[in-house]
């Protein structure tokens, strides 16, 4: 009955997959440290398969989708990179570090309204121009500036 009843709260998208499993916050933080620690030494195909793993888990969690955006990024899996910030932009709109590596990715592939929009938002983000990233977002900015 039990069993039942969470399936039922699964399909009414009450809890998802992790609850389902019964994960708990400390195993997803230590699985998201594994695969971080992965991403860090440049085992990129091993770090995805972490961060892959933790977005079914908890698909509303905007950091795994954000990592998992990173890594695809390094792999040059630019279209794939652009779902993950975008979909961890969806949980977080303040992301500084989704909104500028995807404007990066906007930019690389000629979208410029697109980059401009989320590097205006990083940087309205930080006003105060603390932040690396949207500083990054900042130096990306002036860039395309110049080329017009």
């Amino acid at each position: 009955e039990a069993g039942a009843q969470k399936i039922k709260d699964f399909l009414d998208g009450k809890i998802g997959w992790a609850d389902v499993f019964e994960f708990g916050q400390q195993q997803l933080d230590q699985l998201a440290e594994m695969g971080y620690l992965q991403f860090k030494y440049g085992r990129y195909q091993d770090a995805e398969r972490f961060f892959k793993i933790l977005t079914i888990l908890d698909w509303e969690n905007y950091y795994f989708h954000s990592m998992l955006g990173t890594i695809l990024q390094r792999q040059k899996r630019d279209g794939e990179a652009i779902v993950e910030y975008s979909q961890a932009l969806e949980s977080k709109s303040d992301d500084i570090i989704s909104l500028t590596n995807r404007g990066e990715i906007f930019m690389k592939h000629g979208w410029i309204k697109n980059a401009l929009q989320d590097f205006d938002k990083a940087i309205s983000l930080d006003p105060k121009g603390e932040n690396k990233l949207a500083n990054r977002s900042r130096i990306l900015k002036a860039q395309l500036e110049k080329q017009k």
